[in-house]
């Protein structure tokens, strides 16, 4: 399951094969990640028990253990989530460190100190605001 997608798949491994490089590039052809997900922003997890406690399969022995001691042919329900979010779902402390800000709330944030501007001419107003941003990058 990723997202909200769950999907089954079957996935034919002899022992030497058995990577999570290799699961991975198979979830790729099952599930469409954010654009620049790399291998490494994959995390795999699995419920175990009863009490359905989350497992994280950090390597290749720990994938391998899973599916070789349950037999010849596993059922693997596994839970895929990546590093990645949507920006909207950030914290302040988060975009924070992203963007190098030192303010500890976003009211101490310098303001905007701008007037209002009729929208159909968008593209002088966009080239307005793209060389006052050119500007402020050069000073800092």
């Amino acid at each position: 399951m990723y997202g909200r997608k769950s999907k089954k798949f079957q996935w034919t491994v002899t022992r030497r094969q058995i990577t999570l490089l290799a699961l991975k590039s198979r979830l790729r052809t099952c599930f469409t990640f954010p654009d620049g997900t790399e291998d490494k922003h994959i995390v795999i997890n699995r419920e175990f028990g009863n009490d359905k406690e989350i497992i994280c399969l950090a390597d290749d022995e720990d994938l391998a253990s899973v599916i070789w001691t349950q037999g010849f042919k596993v059922d693997l329900p596994i839970v895929v989530d990546t590093s990645q979010q949507p920006f909207s779902s950030w914290t302040f402390s988060q975009i924070n460190t992203l963007f190098g800000l030192t303010a500890d709330s976003y009211i101490d944030l310098p303001r905007f100190e701008g007037e209002l501007a009729k929208t159909t001419n968008y593209e002088k107003i966009l080239e307005h605001i793209l060389d006052t941003m050119l500007i402020f990058c050069a000073i800092g």
